[in-house]
């Protein structure tokens, strides 16, 4: 599986330092990679791209988590 994750925007959270309208990095995920919670935080708000992306078709949530904590976990060189 490729990673989508630098051509996508993340959605700005408190936790985030992703700015609204900007790319992720692999930075971005490093440097948060390592705390549970901003891990998390994360995975949901890649997670909740994909589901935007196909504009929110319920019964794919599971999928788009599973997804989504792979796509980090290769930028982070941990598959």
């Amino acid at each position: 599986m490729t990673s989508e994750l630098p051509e996508k925007t993340l959605k700005s959270t408190a936790e985030s330092s992703v700015q609204p309208g900007l790319p992720a990095t692999s930075d971005h995920v490093s440097h948060n990679w390592h705390n549970l919670d901003n891990r998390l935080s994360l995975i949901a708000e890649t997670a909740y791209f994909k589901a935007q992306k196909r504009e929110f078709e319920p019964g794919h949530e599971e999928a788009d988590w599973l997804e989504a904590e792979q796509e980090l976990a290769e930028i982070m060189g941990v598959t």
